[in-house]
Order: structure tokens, then C-alpha cells, then sequence
């Protein structure tokens, strides 16, 4: 492919730079369809996965050990725990539409493993095309033939979204610094919730205490740096709980776009409507969106065991608290209390 194909399409119009930032399990993939179902948005889900994940194993020789860029000049990966800046360097280029800048391991991550991810149907509406094409390729140097796909799909976009779990908001203020107007939305969710949505769809040799520790460890932080950088980048940065969003789901979707400044299309909101009210939509383990969502934001209280709540409150302890999360046991009695009066 000639490198000219890279270059000639241009920025036709401004766009409004999203990050949402978020953990596993939280309800992100939710809050993302916000913009995945948007008819001018660029949307892409966890692009930094690849950088991340075990798929490159920074400098082992059994793995890729290099990045590729769609010009063909190469990049050794830095070694595990310092591939912070590339992560970074490669948000940025993505949230500007600098995808002829975006190593091909991170646009075409699918011919590494099979990254369902990316690939999935209906995970990139805007992206058909693209992804149609490098699931017809094997190996780089044919993904690179696809790359003016995404770059004049980007470009032409008014909204370029990102949702990212593996990045914190420790990294977000260099984002916040070089990209102006970039907007940042801090999803959070009960983490008793997310850990037990985790221990039901994945396996893991961790503790649950290990695990409790590291989330509400990387939570706290979140939540304090956000506050900080709320007060030097104002209007930038909005933090969201899952369980609002949930609960009213049309009143969050417009408080959303009214923060982003942007008006809500009718698709969006229709979508939100139907996939997350009763009789509507359908269930996936790997997806958010449910029949009902108020019911699904809550139905951990049903399945998890008053000693593992305890347990996981015990460790998180300070983020229930700045969120305002009820303990176990007042929830249940609450519950108990509102049935009796029913009755």
C-alpha cells in the first residue's frame, strides 16, 4: 500500500474528544454504547488491550517483541511495567485521529489472538468496513492495506470515544494537558458488585482479598486524583456511578451529553431505552446491557454471602464510604424492612 493513501485524508471537521475510564466488571461497556450507537461517533473498545495484555509479552522472545507502525518502520516494545508511555502516546493519537501513528498490533489486535473484543459484532458499529477487512488478512503488512478505513471513518467524525479499564486517572492528566477539551468520564461501581461479577466470569488464582485490595487500591487513587484534577481542569472530568446510571438510565444519558455539550440523538436514547428495560434488549454475560437494569445493578445483594460482603467491605471500606455505598447488612434489612411493610 503506498503511504500516500495515509495522508490525503483530512480532518473535515472538529471533533469532541471522550475518554471513559473505568474497571472491570463496572458497567463500562454500558456507558460506552453511548457513543457506539452515536450515527457520527468513532468509538473504539480498550484499544490499549493488546499493549497489555500477556498477547505482547514486552520483550519475551516466545511473543511479539515489536510494534509496527502502518509506514513499516518498527518499534521494540519496552519491558513490562514501562510501557506506560506508548500506552499513552498511543491514546493520544487515537483520541486525535492520528491513526497512521497507531502501531498495527493495537488497530488489528485480532491477528495475535483471536480478540473478540475488537471483533465482535456490533462492538465498533462505524468500524464494519475496517474490521471487515483485516479479518480478510493475515499478519501485519496486510492489516496495514486496511488502515485508511479507520483513518477517514476517524476523521470524519464529530465524537472520538475511548473506553479504557486498564488505564488510571494518575495518566489521564497528561491526556488532559495535550489534548484540549478532551472529556473524561470516571464510571464507578460498587465493588462488592464487580467482584462478583468477575469471580463469576473469569478465572483467576487470586485471592478474593487480593483482588478486593488491588480494585479498591486503584479506586481510591482514581477518585482522589480525579477530584484534584477536577478542580485545575473545570467541566472536564464527571464521575458517574453505575448504579445511577442504571437506575435512570435516560436521566444519566442526557446529564451525559449535557456535560459533553453535545445533543442527544434520538437513536442513542431509543437504544438506551430499550436495552435496559424490562422485556427489551437481550442478556449477555460479556455485556452490560440487560433487560432490566435497575434489577441487574442490584442483583449481587441476592447472590453474594453475608461473609464475603463483609469481607470485601472490611478492605474497601474508605471507597464505600466516599461513595455512599449502604453496608451489607443495612441493604439486606432495609430490603427485609420495605417487603414486611408491603405485606
Amino acid at each position: 500500500m503506498s503511504s500516500i493513501h495515509l495522508t490525503v485524508v483530512e480532518q473535515k471537521i472538529s471533533t469532541t474528544a471522550i475518554l471513559i475510564l473505568s474497571y472491570m466488571r463496572s458497567g463500562s461497556s454500558l456507558l460506552g454504547e453511548l457513543f457506539n450507537q452515536h450515527p457520527d461517533a468513532f468509538y473504539m473498545f480498550e484499544p490499549t488491550w493488546a499493549l497489555v495484555s500477556n498477547e505482547i509479552d514486552y520483550g519475551s522472545n516466545s511473543k511479539t517483541t515489536e510494534l509496527t507502525y502502518p509506514n513499516g518502520t518498527r518499534r521494540l516494545f519496552p519491558k513490562k511495567g514501562e510501557e506506560k508511555d506508548i500506552v499513552l502516546e498511543t491514546l493520544e493519537n487515537i483520541l486525535t485521529c492520528k491513526l497512521d501513528h497507531v502501531p498495527v498490533n493495537v488497530l488489528a489486535p485480532h491477528t495475535y489472538a483471536n480478540h473478540l473484543f475488537f471483533t465482535y459484532g456490533g462492538r465498533h458499529r462505524r468500524l464494519v468496513k475496517y474490521t471487515t477487512c483485516i479479518l480478510s488478512h493475515q499478519g501485519v503488512a496486510a492489516d496495514t492495506e486496511c488502515v485508511p478505513f479507520i483513518l477517514e471513518t476517524c476523521r470524519n467524525s464529530s465524537i472520538v470515544a475511548i473506553k479504557e479499564i486498564a488505564l488510571r486517572m494518575s495518566h489521564v492528566e497528561l491526556l488532559l494537558r495535550k489534548i484540549p477539551g478532551l472529556k473524561v468520564l470516571h464510571l464507578l461501581r460498587d465493588p462488592r458488585a464487580s467482584l462478583l461479577s468477575r469471580k463469576k466470569l473469569t478465572k483467576t488464582n487470586l485471592s478474593l482479598d487480593m483482588q478486593a485490595n488491588v480494585l479498591c487500591y486503584e479506586m481510591t487513587k482514581d477518585i482522589l486524583k480525579g477530584k484534584q484534577l477536577a478542580k485545575e481542569f473545570q467541566g472536564r472530568i464527571l464521575q458517574i456511578k453505575y448504579e445511577t446510571m442504571a437506575e435512570r438510565v435516560l436521566e444519566t444519558t442526557a446529564l451525559i451529553y449535557q456535560f459533553l455539550g453535545l445533543p442527544l440523538p434520538h437513536v442513542v436514547r431509543a437504544w438506551m431505552w430499550k436495552n435496559t428495560n424490562q422485556d427489551q434488549g437481550s442478556n449477555n454475560e460479556y455485556f452490560t446491557a440487560r433487560n432490566n437494569s435497575t434489577e441487574t445493578a442490584h442483583a449481587w445483594k441476592s447472590k453474594i454471602s453475608p461473609s464475603v460482603a463483609l469481607q470485601i467491605e472490611n478492605i474497601c471500606e474508605n471507597v464505600l464510604e466516599e461513595l455512599q455505598y449502604e453496608p451489607f447488612s443495612q441493604s439486606i434489612n432495609g430490603k427485609l424492612n420495605a417487603t414486611q411493610q408491603k405485606r
